[in-house]
């Protein structure tokens, strides 16, 4: 598992995330989700600013789902990042 961070280039906000495989495909499938309406603070951030002003970097591996808990913890008390949170997109 990926733990990565998300940064708003204009408002300088940091938010932190995991994906199981690809870091490049979950980002991928979150810009998606916030096109089609999709519910939270970040995917509002990312229709508000614009998928291009949101800088991705890998911040850590984790070899299991509870390494990767901690270290999503441990990223956002070092950056003082949100977590991403999603909901669904509202159904057509």
């Amino acid at each position: 598992m990926i733990v990565f961070t998300a940064t708003n280039q204009a408002t300088r906000e940091i938010y932190v995330g995991s994906a199981r495989d690809s870091m490049e495909e979950h980002w991928a499938r979150l810009i998606v989700l916030a096109d089609e309406g999709g519910s939270g603070e970040f995917l509002e951030m990312i229709r508000e600013y614009g998928a291009d002003q949101i800088n991705i970097a890998m911040w850590a591996y984790a070899d299991s789902s509870a390494e990767s808990r901690e270290m999503v913890r441990k990223a956002c008390e070092e950056t003082g990042a949100k977590l991403i949170k999603t909901g669904r997109a509202p159904a057509p």
